[in-house]
């Protein structure tokens, strides 16, 4: 059988004659595109009229929140006591556990253990449950005359963390001057400005009283060590870090701003934080405009589309039709061999 019969009865068809489907073949005419945004100008003005007007209706459907902070400044502690381990005056073991003792107080990363705690789940549901927050995160479920829950109620104290912490407590550190702040966002203005400086001073008190604690801790546990100590040097040692001890914990009680200074405390906003009317209605715009140039230009492209589209369906059925008319003859051909 001659293999050439079978090529004979497909069309062939010349470079010049071959199309690619969906007008994948055609040059891309800027002035096309440009003709139709300019075709449609007027559509496009109206798409980002309408894009304000819709921002800026949106924007009272919008709950209405205020923004109060305060600056901050770390403080850092130097070496408790001035008692400093490095002077060898004891031995070599006991030097080692002077540092794990007074070194611990001024650690080298204080300022991310600080801002770590102060956006802690632990810190902040103890914040939440001391100045009574979950009513007003919950105060559709929240009887205020009663002052209690509705229906049998039962807040999730998770629920409310994560609302806390992604939609109303933020902390800010300026990475070059070190100054902090401890935004907070809510509807009212004025219990927006006393959440941020309980916190703060709520914290202060929360990280004075882990001193204090890890302070009798290990005092008691010192003490003990004391009695049983028979070596002079041991004993030296010990006495040392109770008098690091000891300056520790006058530190913690005696100041206040413990771990966080107040440069300038939060005061109530007299003008609201979101939604900016504004600015959404200019967004809105521009997105409206944007909008339009997209379908102007979509436009030009989906007429290419179904332009190569039909293209190459009347390529096909030419194919076929042609593929249609030869089959009689290979078949005779194939006969008469």
């Amino acid at each position: 059988m001659d293999p050439s019969r079978h090529r004979n009865s497909y069309p062939i068809m010349s470079n010049s004659q071959k199309k690619l489907p969906y007008g994948l073949d055609d040059e891309i005419d800027l002035l096309e595109y440009l003709a139709s945004i300019l075709r449609f100008k007027y559509w496009i003005v109206l798409f980002g009229i309408l894009g304000g007007v819709l921002g800026y209706g949106l924007s009272y459907l919008m709950p209405v929140l205020y923004e109060s902070f305060n600056r901050l400044v770390l403080v850092e502690h130097g070496d408790p006591g001035g008692v400093s381990p490095d002077n060898r005056r004891a031995p070599e073991v006991m030097t080692l556990v002077e540092h794990g003792f007074v070194i611990e107080q001024t650690r080298e990363h204080f300022r991310d253990y600080v801002v770590t705690n102060l956006k802690s789940r632990t810190f902040t549901t103890r914040f939440m449950r001391e100045e009574n927050v979950l009513p007003h995160l919950f105060e559709e479920n929240w009887d205020p005359e009663l002052k209690k829950w509705k229906n049998g109620f039962k807040p999730d104290i998770n629920v409310a963390f994560d609302m806390f912490d992604k939609g109303i407590r933020f902390v800010n550190v300026n990475e070059e001057t070190g100054i902090m702040a401890v935004r907070m966002r809510w509807k009212n203005p004025v219990i927006t400005a006393q959440w941020a400086n309980r916190y703060v001073k709520l914290f202060n008190q929360h990280m004075r009283q882990k001193v204090i604690e890890d302070v009798q801790k290990k005092m008691a546990y010192l003490h003990k060590r004391l009695e049983k100590a028979l070596s002079v040097e041991i004993q030296k040692a010990i006495y040392r870090l109770i008098e690091a001890q000891t300056a520790v914990d006058m530190l913690a009680q005696a100041k206040d701003d413990y771990a966080l200074e107040v440069i300038d405390p939060a005061v109530p906003a007299y003008m609201k934080y979101s939604p900016q009317r504004k600015r959404l209605a200019i967004l809105s715009f521009g997105g409206g405009i944007i909008l339009g140039f997209l379908i102007a230009v979509g436009r030009v492209m989906l007429i290419k589309v179904r332009t190569g589209l039909q293209a190459y369906r009347e390529l096909k059925s030419e194919a076929e039709a042609a593929n249609a008319e030869d089959k009689p003859k290979i078949f005779k051909q194939r006969k008469t061999g």
